[in-house]
């Protein structure tokens, strides 16, 4: 696998999209739904994401959603499933504990979550046994400045990728850990930032897979009322190389992601990578819904597992 399989002219939007919209007035996702993460688990699709009902950084919450197929879903009808505190009270960029390869980790049984606890950028960690009622960390947040986290395990290390600095000029920074609770950022971040003339003046939204020893991070590229998704290789973690464009860009004419594609997710399916993103149609709402864009790789190894 390498760059030129991910190239920008082999990524196709699904011809049905957007797969999930923004739900009915009064609803905790009625303004804003974005930053999706999907997984695979036995033969279930299950997708995670956060939505908002304003147009404030307030009142966010973690909302569910399932699919036979990864194309039809279904909300979560008690949702949202993650519910704002009185200290982290906007809840967004959820992420769930992944192989290095990206698929669906359980550890005792557990599905483990990260995301962003509030407007401060904490970083939060919550547990669940089915995905739907999750156990808050009782010491939250476990670790402070980090926003949109990926996170995997590899080897004995649990490896984080995140979004680090202000508006707009976001970078991507890097943190270890041994347990998921105790983590340590890497000394040299930021790990990537803004380069290039196409990348705008940010990057954030990293979302970090592993095939054979190289990581895979599609990330977010910010610049002037537009963002583009792009993909970046790297032998270690730390140091990135970066495309000469982006593969995956607003389509002017579209009626919900005219303006961003943004938040990838990323799962492999047989011979299929689905990048699941959140679009934007205007500047009035935050993200307006989520789509798919889909590749065909050629599939070496039909005994690999889907999720464990």
């Amino acid at each position: 696998m390498n760059r030129m399989e991910f190239s920008k002219n082999r990524w196709i939007r699904y011809p049905n999209n957007p797969v999930l919209t923004l739900g009915s007035e009064g609803s905790f996702d009625s303004f804003n739904i974005m930053s999706p993460m999907v997984v695979k688990d036995k033969g279930l699709y299950k997708m995670w994401y956060s939505g908002g009902p304003n147009r404030e950084y307030t009142k966010y919450q973690i909302g569910y959603a399932t699919s036979k197929d990864g194309l039809n879903w279904v909300k979560y009808p008690k949702n949202p499933v993650i519910k704002a505190g009185e200290r982290d009270n906007f809840l967004t960029t959820p992420t769930i504990l992944r192989t290095a390869e990206g698929y669906l980790l359980r550890e005792e049984s557990l599905f483990k979550m990260y995301f962003t606890g509030n407007r401060e950028n904490d970083l939060e960690y919550a547990t669940s046994s089915d995905g739907v009622r999750w156990k808050k960390y009782s010491e939250n947040p476990v670790l402070k400045g980090i926003y949109a986290p990926t996170v995997i395990r590899d080897g004995e290390f649990y490896k984080m990728w995140y979004t680090m600095g202000s508006y707009p000029n976001f970078k991507i920074g890097y943190a270890t850990s041994r347990d998921g609770i105790h983590w340590e950022k890497y000394s040299h971040n930021p790990v990537m930032k803004a380069t290039e003339i196409w990348e705008g003046e940010g990057n954030l939204y990293p979302f970090v897979i592993k095939k054979g020893k190289e990581f895979f991070m599609w990330y977010t590229t910010l610049g002037e009322e537009v963002t583009k998704i792009a993909l970046a290789k790297s032998s270690d973690g730390v140091h990135w190389v970066k495309p000469n464009q982006p593969i995956l860009e607003p389509e002017a004419k579209s009626r919900w992601d005219s303006v961003y594609t943004s938040c990838p997710c990323v799962i492999k399916d047989i011979s299929t990578y689905r990048l699941y993103y959140a679009g934007r149609k205007d500047m009035v709402h935050k993200y307006y819904a989520i789509g798919l864009a889909e590749i065909s790789i050629p599939y070496t190894n039909p005994h690999e597992q889907e999720s464990q």
